[in-house]
């Protein structure tokens, strides 16, 4: 077990009536974009708790120490992606903010019961041919794109609501304002 699957284990060992009532989350590529906008919107809310945040290139650093516009805000540091990802059964949700082609990767592999976002466009175009034509490679999970659907919380709140609540997985554009709507959406 590596350093990362430990301090899960430690966290969850706690019966989840035992803790807090706040939605227990991942980032799976913090330390970009998408992944500093994400921290930086759950760090402030109040029914968010960022359990685990990924970013291999950073393991070991210091959130802070890489968006300087968090320093100060949190101790949370970047660890490398668990290598058994049902560690990650008592999370609530993982946002995956990798660069395409990895959150088909992983996806696939997480527990069932976990409400996934994948920020990429991983799961957009469920025809294969068409994801070929737009992103210049093969999708290697297409059997698990239908469990995803892809829309915006604010046009589509009724569509990612109702499907995505069936699924528990859902592919957004990469912005990271929309995660307070998430957040609802989680909770609906």
């Amino acid at each position: 077990m590596n350093d990362v699957n430990a301090k899960l284990e430690t966290r969850n060992s706690k019966p989840r009536e035992a803790r807090n009532s706040k939605l227990r989350v991942a980032i799976f590529g913090g330390s970009g974009y998408s992944g500093a906008e994400l921290l930086r919107i759950l760090l402030q809310h109040p029914d968010a708790e960022i359990a685990l945040v990924t970013a291999n290139e950073h393991a070991g650093k210091g959130v802070g120490e890489v968006h300087k516009n968090l320093y100060g805000l949190t101790d949370l540091t970047f660890s490398n992606a668990p290598e058994e990802l049902d560690t990650l059964k008592d999370l609530d949700c993982v946002f995956l903010a990798l660069p395409h082609g990895q959150a088909m990767e992983i996806a696939p592999q997480l527990p069932s019961h976990l409400k996934v976002i994948d920020l990429s466009g991983d799961f957009r175009l469920r025809n294969k041919d068409v994801f070929v034509e737009h992103y210049g490679r093969e999708h290697t999970a297409m059997d698990a794109q239908s469990e995803f659907v892809y829309g915006l919380t604010e046009t589509n709140c009724n569509l990612v609501g109702s499907r995505a609540a069936g699924s528990k997985r859902s592919d957004h554009r990469s912005c990271g304002r929309r995660c307070e709507n998430w957040i609802v959406w989680f909770r609906g």
